[in-house]
């Protein structure tokens, strides 16, 4: 019988503890928070964007030079394209016309770095750079 109590006791702190456990991501400012989490897990995942531009002239050079089409890039993976000629903005605000918005996930943290590249005629390469996205934001980057 104290065999069987003692064990029974064991079973009942071991239930306890890890019913206290309660993994997840504790970043209210993540996407995917859990307010039930008591023990952060690196599960935390993030978005934001990038958001490509460029003034008239830029893009009426590029036209020129037989760029009518661009291709956008983020670590290795075409993500988008459009026509050089609606890649024409005063600001590069993120929610304005003429512009080329990405939206990226990115996990663990609230900022992710990412090579970007823009690629033209025959898909070569006439802008790359490194950007970084900010969680909720949107991030410009002017064609020079």
């Amino acid at each position: 019988m104290k065999l069987f109590v003692k064990i029974f006791s064991l079973i009942l702190v071991a239930l306890s503890i890890t019913a206290c456990y309660k993994p997840g991501c504790m970043d209210p400012d993540a996407d995917n928070y859990n307010s039930d989490a008591n023990s952060a897990d690196n599960s935390c995942q993030y978005n934001g964007n990038v958001v490509f531009w460029a003034k008239t002239g830029v893009a009426d050079s590029l036209i020129l030079l037989g760029h009518e089409m661009l291709r956008f890039e983020l670590d290795g993976e075409m993500l988008d394209s459009m026509a050089t000629s609606g890649l024409v903005s005063a600001d590069g605000e993120c929610a304005t016309g003429g512009t080329m918005k990405i939206n990226r996930e990115f996990p663990g943290s609230e900022k992710h770095t990412y090579k970007y590249k823009v690629k033209g005629l025959a898909y070569a390469t006439i802008y790359e750079g490194f950007v970084s996205i900010h969680a909720g934001e949107c991030e410009p980057v002017q064609l020079p």
